[in-house]
């Protein structure tokens, strides 16, 4: 996984050099760039005016833009955009990858909510102060505060590709979106939520969608367009429906945890999965972004959903069909069954602690699992919030 060119979107001088210093600090190589303020505003003015091709936002495989765009850093003549928009533009009008607008939701650095903002274009929403955390620029072993839903944006740069290359073949965009993505069978539609299946389109039943009916039911370009007038474009239908497919698959379909179940909160369920679970470095030895390995992934491997190396930032297993396995529930109540390490796991470090080094918190989802955890000593410069949800 690399990332060979980030593109930073400011017109503060100052804080763009803050920025693209952060970053390239991060990745341990310099790959952000620190354009003139001249040279974006041309480059957005070029995309406003529905230019395609040549600016300095294409081939860039990450475009980082910052909410506080001033309101006339446009050309006097063109309209103005607000990042949002411009989100929406560069995925529309450029070739650039992975999309992320920061300080947009600036009051609150880690969202107890865990929604994962489906309302906006942007592949991730972060703040400025987020952005030297060497865990979303490279995988490794956590360090500190690494929230568990961010994607690893190298191996996000690699995903889009491939998922845009999966739509292209075998006529895919034209294929219903839960059956392509195997998610179709009755048991797990009937578990999808409201929220989820809302959002793949106003009028059409959740199990017809095809991909490129999400793409002309979506809302309006930026430029004025329905999505309807360039549906016809299968690599354009593709490049959107790679990202807010998976960004709706991280947000309502993994986020629940009731659906689909990452490896931590499966093994907060089934304990037996641990190779020891007495022990909490075991339980760590099993968070991982890529792999299924450091647990015992062979007894659940009929359960692994077959599609989350292209479409989530972790793996991920079918909880439908885990919960019918009445073997493993044997297993986990079986009276000679190891008692496990009193540890829950954190969503802001990505690691299991002690369960008296966490605080709980209810997340925003309609869902049994809707209860989380954070690590109890919050103290520094990141801010958790709506501070409602954290239990009293």
């Amino acid at each position: 996984m690399a990332i060979g060119r980030v593109l930073v979107c400011d017109d503060s001088d100052g804080s763009r050099a803050e920025f693209v210093a952060s970053i390239n600090q991060a990745m341990g190589i310099e790959v952000a760039e620190n354009h003139t303020g001249k040279d974006l505003k041309e480059a957005i003015a070029a995309l406003i005016r529905g230019e395609t091709g040549g600016t300095l936002f294409d081939g860039a495989d990450v475009a980082v833009i910052d909410n506080r765009l001033i309101d006339d850093w446009t050309a006097d003549d063109d309209p103005k955009v607000s990042a949002e928009q411009l989100a929406d533009l560069v995925r529309i009008s450029s070739t650039a990858g992975v999309v992320v607008i920061l300080n947009q939701y600036r009051e609150i650095d880690f969202d107890l909510r865990l929604d994962g903002r489906l309302d906006s274009y942007a592949d991730l929403n972060i703040t400025d102060k987020c952005l030297d955390c060497a865990n979303l620029w490279k995988e490794e072993p956590p360090r500190g505060f690494r929230p568990w839903a961010w994607p690893v944006l190298p191996r996000l740069v690699e995903q889009m590709r491939r998922r845009q290359d999966w739509l292209l073949a075998e006529g895919r965009l034209d294929q219903s979106v839960l059956q392509a993505l195997e998610l179709n069978s009755e048991r797990i539609v009937r578990s999808l939520s409201r929220a989820a299946t809302d959002f793949l389109h106003p009028t059409i039943a959740p199990d017809a969608v095809t991909f490129r009916e999400f793409v002309e039911g979506a809302t309006r370009s930026t430029d004025g367009k329905h999505r309807g007038d360039f549906a016809a474009d299968d690599r354009l239908v593709a490049k959107i429906a790679a990202a807010r497919i998976g960004k709706w698959l991280e947000s309502t379909v993994l986020g629940p945890q009731d659906l689909l179940v990452d490896v931590p909160h499966l093994l907060e369920r089934f304990s037996i999965l641990v190779n020891d679970p007495g022990s909490l470095d075991s339980w760590n030895a099993a968070v991982s972004w890529s792999e299924t390995t450091g647990f015992r992934s062979e007894r659940i491997r009929a359960f692994e959903w077959g599609l989350w190396r292209d479409w989530l930032g972790r793996p991920a297993y079918l909880w439908p069909l885990l919960q019918e396995d009445d073997a493993l529930a044997t297993e986990q109540f079986a009276p000679d069954a190891v008692v496990p390490a009193e540890a829950g796991f954190c969503e802001d470090v990505s690691r299991f602690l002690p369960i008296d080094e966490t605080s709980e918190f209810v997340a925003n989802f309609d869902s049994a699992f809707d209860r989380r955890r954070v690590r109890r000593d919050r103290q520094g410069k990141f801010v958790y919030g709506p501070a409602s949800r954290l239990a009293r």
